[in-house]
């Protein structure tokens, strides 16, 4: 399209661009609708609350990565085809995850 090919660098700076463009539609979107958008004091109950639900689950979310992480260094060591598997389930644990989570 005209655009030099600058690969990863290239990828990032698409994806940073991609991101302004959402975040510009989103906040001129939502002063079409009156929805006010002024920065205020954080409440401490809430953040307490957020703190309290989203410890656990992020949490969650490192020891998850951190198993995917040990089991491709443990079957790194076995070959390609092990490594390989190890991929397929994920991607077949991810598919089932994101169907669950719709519900």
């Amino acid at each position: 399209f005209g655009v030099p090919a600058l690969g990863v660098v290239g990828a990032a700076h698409a994806t940073n661009l991609c991101a302004l463009v959402a975040s510009v539609i989103s906040f001129v979107l939502l002063r079409a609708e009156g929805v006010p958008l002024r920065a205020r004091r954080p409440d401490p109950r809430v953040l307490a609350l957020i703190t309290r639900i989203g410890v656990p689950i992020s949490l969650g979310g490192v020891l998850f990565t951190g198993i995917y992480v040990a089991l491709g260094r443990m079957l790194s060591g076995l070959g390609g085809a092990n490594l390989a598997a190890l991929g397929l389930g994920h991607r077949v644990e991810a598919l089932a995850y994101t169907v669950c989570e719709g519900f």
